[in-house]
């Protein structure tokens, strides 16, 4: 007896899965990549280190991904953990309200520069 076609769709549905696993690790390198940068560039405010904790001081993002920002190590800035609370806030509220243009209310993404797809994250590296 062949394969049935369960599990044929079970094996489909697996190898799906080890390629948005790939996906996501690859991601996630590219955005560590881009926050080491940064602070090879852009050393701790509070410590003075390239590398490490930054204490009191966050990562964020200058531009929004949601607004186009590019997720890279120009498009990112040294926040007080404050500064950078009320910043996230403001942010939330905006999209709430549909402020930003280009917004789809509840599903939470706009169109990049490029037309693609981009999730609105308000996501900050605390070091």
């Amino acid at each position: 007896m062949t394969l049935n076609a369960l599990t044929r769709a079970q094996i489909f549905a697996l190898f799906l899965l080890i390629i948005g696993v790939f996906n996501a690790l690859f991601h996630l390198h590219e955005v560590n990549q881009a926050r080491d940068t940064f602070m090879h560039r852009n050393p701790c405010p509070s410590t003075g280190k390239a590398q490490g904790s930054c204490p009191g001081w966050v990562i964020s993002y200058e531009t929004p991904l949601c607004s186009g920002g590019a997720e890279d190590a120009d498009n990112m800035q040294w926040e007080t953990a404050a500064e950078a609370d009320v910043k996230t806030r403001q942010q939330r509220l905006t999209f709430e309200h549909g402020a930003i243009q280009g917004m789809t209310k509840g599903r939470g993404s706009a169109s990049g520069p490029e037309g693609a797809s981009k999730a609105c994250e308000f996501r900050m590296f605390s070091s």
